[in-house]
């Protein structure tokens, strides 16, 4: 079923890659935490209607976010030492095949081996309302972080967030190691997000350096910041691909 709905969704990249869209893209901004939402809300009106960035939950029915990346079938065949690797840090083989599919895909290479020591710690972002109780596998490490900052008005798209996830401001927080952990790095892919009856699509280009961490779950090998440890305050607008800009 996903690899019909990625074919779908190739299918529509190439029907709409072509559409041409207007609206410049603005690198200043006086009051950016408003005119960052502003500019985000424009987008969910016509590629996720229904939500809007001060939801505190998504609504996906009316929306597809399709990456670009491996297959999980190619991941398994040419590297199934990593593949097994991953696997065997699920729960059990059942949840493996339910996640990991997507796991893989979200990536542009397949997933290699790294190493996060006892003490260390990763990163991720969200949206304000957001926390990362969930088991959702998707960290960034510190140098990877500072790494996006330098070029704030490019972080939803390098990072490829779904346009329900993007805001004005984020929350940071960490998740620190307890002990040495085996986890996965691939680099991001681009993805595609429409709504059907609409001709706008939006594009993430991807890029950054994603740490999978499969085991997150784990309480006696990690441990999750319930508070932030900081805010990202972006003193920019978004800087997208041309060929995404709304029409006026």
């Amino acid at each position: 079923m996903k690899n019909v709905t990625l074919i779908i969704c190739l299918v529509f990249l190439t029907s709409c890659a072509s559409t041409k869209l207007s609206l410049t893209n603005s690198s200043e901004c006086t009051n950016c935490r408003l005119e960052r939402i502003e500019f985000w809300n424009r987008w969910l009106a016509v590629c996720a209607p229904g939500n809007k960035v001060s939801s505190t939950s998504s609504v996906w029915s009316k929306t597809k976010f399709c990456p670009v990346g491996v297959t999980y079938e190619g991941f398994k065949t040419k590297d199934s030492l990593n593949y097994l690797g991953m696997v065997n840090l699920y729960k059990n083989l059942d949840t493996a095949k339910e996640y990991l599919p997507s796991i893989i895909c979200s990536g542009s290479n397949y997933p290699q081996k790294a190493k996060v020591n006892k003490g260390e710690y990763l990163i991720k972002i969200v949206k304000v309302g957001d926390d990362i109780s969930s088991e959702s596998p998707y960290y960034i490490t510190p140098k990877e972080f500072k790494r996006l900052k330098m070029k704030p008005s490019r972080i939803e798209q390098e990072l490829a967030l779904p346009l329900t996830s993007n805001a004005g401001i984020y929350l940071v927080y960490r998740i620190h190691a307890l002990a040495d952990n085996v986890v996965f790095q691939s680099h991001v892919a681009p993805t595609v997000q429409y709504h059907l009856p609409s001709e706008a699509v939006y594009w993430n280009t991807g890029g950054a350096t994603q740490t999978l961490v499969i085991n997150n779950f784990k309480t006696e090998f990690w441990t999750k910041e319930t508070i932030p440890s900081d805010t990202l305050k972006i003193q920019t607008l978004p800087n997208i691909n041309q060929r995404q800009n709304l029409k006026e």
